[in-house]
């Protein structure tokens, strides 16, 4: 048998061997990296959601999941508003709560301890 066939057929192998080993490489970097991404777009995606929403001076931070921001904001004058924001791949929702006073008159004002 000739030398060179099964030289050539160890160099083939090698190349087989290395061809798999960053393929497996690759499928892990993609199964850690794609959610990181994910997330740190939600902080970019979420107060543009949020502002649609009626909401305004956004603050988004990390909640309890990846998939969870939580945030403060205002809503109208006077109303301070804290909630989540739950963003999967195929939806968006939140959850909030505001609080907001009123005057005499019952019209909104701001929050008074701020004064």
């Amino acid at each position: 048998m000739d030398p060179s066939l099964d030289a050539d057929h160890e160099i083939y192998r090698l190349q087989a061997a290395a061809a798999a080993k960053r393929k497996k490489t690759l499928i892990v970097v993609a199964v850690v990296l794609l959610p990181v991404l994910y997330w740190a777009v939600g902080f970019v995606t979420v107060p543009d959601y949020l502002k649609q929403a009626q909401f305004t001076s956004v603050e988004v931070s990390a909640g309890s999941s990846p998939f969870e921001f939580s945030f403060k904001a205002k809503r109208g004058v006077g109303e301070t508003c804290r909630g989540t924001v739950a963003r999967f791949p195929l939806s968006t929702s939140h959850k909030s709560s505001c609080q907001g006073f009123v005057d005499v008159n019952g019209r909104p004002m701001e929050d008074p301890s701020k004064r």
